[in-house]
């Protein structure tokens, strides 16, 4: 397998500077100019980096037919060495015989660390190890929303730390608020928010009462927990269901986190984009017919992607509604959203003939399509 420096230097015009030894610096920020952009319905699935204005294939590690390689992604600089790392989810991967146990590879952007497998400790069959991942200041998250426990079947559990110690934290923990319930799906969605803080998506929750309990209640009302602090002994969390949520809202189907935004949490069925302080206060709500895919800029907008009706809402900074208007039922435009430095990107998976993301200047008035030589859903996942 090419490591992905080489790849990129080959493709995207990804300067090096500096002596070769150790960590290698990228003169591009990882933070500012990089899209991961996965297909993962592609055979085995598919992951493309847009660097600039090059789009570039990164390379796979040996994988099987449906494995959903791509239905997750996530850009950092995982090892400090300023490179782009990819984080990758293949939840429908099989593991030690245990089918969809679901994997994780991170693609090192230096040249002295090869691609690395994560797995959970123990694979389970159809828990979808993968299926959300998250990172910041060197940790990651994976979510696993489909784990059981014990003999509770779709609990979730995520696990967090490096991708050379994670950790396991399910409802289950006396430490962890909540109550493990069968459905839940803990880790549906992750996001780093503030230093070691992690916000955990919880969409089918049911608002039950206190104890455990098993379709009672509002069903799949949704609720969020935000760890304080991931790496800590002893876990401190808070845990947040809002009070007017309605049977089948679930809130904490999708995350996003800036400094400047807050934690932004989406209730696709309700329509509603929530938004919260670093305390977990609610500071606003915001209305529309639904809400979908979430992305936050550093300097106050956030973007909210409907696939459902093909278009894309950019509101803030101030949380004031801007100008783009954009649709493309067809397309599925706005199944995935991120910011790339000044540029919008927006998956438009169902664009033939493979699926394509439009991308968006700050002050542009058409899209940049960009397309892959061949795909399915390209644009499926985008960050």
């Amino acid at each position: 397998m090419r490591h992905l420096l080489a790849l990129l230097m080959a493709g995207a015009s990804l300067t090096v500077t500096g002596p070769q030894a150790a960590a290698v610096a990228c003169t591009t920020p990882v933070d500012t100019d990089h899209t991961a952009i996965g297909d993962p319905f592609a055979g085995p699935g598919a992951v493309h980096l847009l660097s600039g204005n090059k789009l570039v294939a990164l390379p796979s590690p040996e994988l099987a037919p449906g494995d959903g390689y791509g239905w997750s992604a996530e850009v950092a600089d995982l090892d400090g060495d300023r490179c782009a790392d990819v984080l990758v989810g293949a939840p429908y991967a099989d593991v030690n015989g245990a089918r969809d146990a679901g994997a994780v590879y991170v693609l090192y952007g230096g040249d002295t660390r090869p691609p690395k497998k994560l797995i959970a400790p123990s694979p389970q069959q159809d828990a979808h190890f993968g299926w959300s991942v998250s990172a910041g200041g060197g940790l990651i998250a994976i979510g696993a929303p489909y784990e059981d426990e014990a003999d509770t079947q779709d609990q979730g559990a995520i696990y967090t730390g490096t991708a050379d110690n994670l950790r396991r934290l399910s409802q289950e923990m006396a430490d962890v608020p909540g109550n493990g319930e069968a459905g839940d799906q803990y880790g549906w969605a992750l996001q780093f928010t503030r230093g070691r803080s992690l916000a955990v998506g919880v969409p089918y929750e049911n608002n039950d009462g206190a104890g455990k309990q098993v379709g009672e209640g509002l069903l799949d009302t949704g609720s969020i927990t935000l760890i304080n602090d991931v790496t800590a002994a002893k876990i401190t969390a808070t845990k947040w269901e809002p009070e007017d949520l309605k049977a089948g809202s679930r809130f904490g189907y999708a995350l996003a986190y800036s400094d400047s935004v807050g934690l932004a949490v989406s209730a696709p069925v309700e329509g509603t984009v929530r938004f919260f302080d670093a305390a977990l206060k609610q500071t606003s709500t915001l209305r529309q017919q639904s809400a979908g895919a979430l992305a936050a800029s550093p300097d106050g907008r956030l973007v909210i992607g409907v696939a459902s009706t093909g278009s894309v809402r950019i509101v803030g900074p101030g949380k004031s509604d801007r100008s783009l208007e954009v649709t493309d039922p067809d397309g599925r435009l706005g199944a995935a959203v991120a910011f790339s430095g000044n540029r919008l990107v927006v998956g438009v998976p169902d664009r033939g003939p493979y699926g394509a993301i439009a991308v968006y200047g700050r002050n542009a008035d058409e899209e940049e399509t960009f397309r892959p030589g061949k795909g399915t859903e390209f644009g499926a996942t985008l960050s």
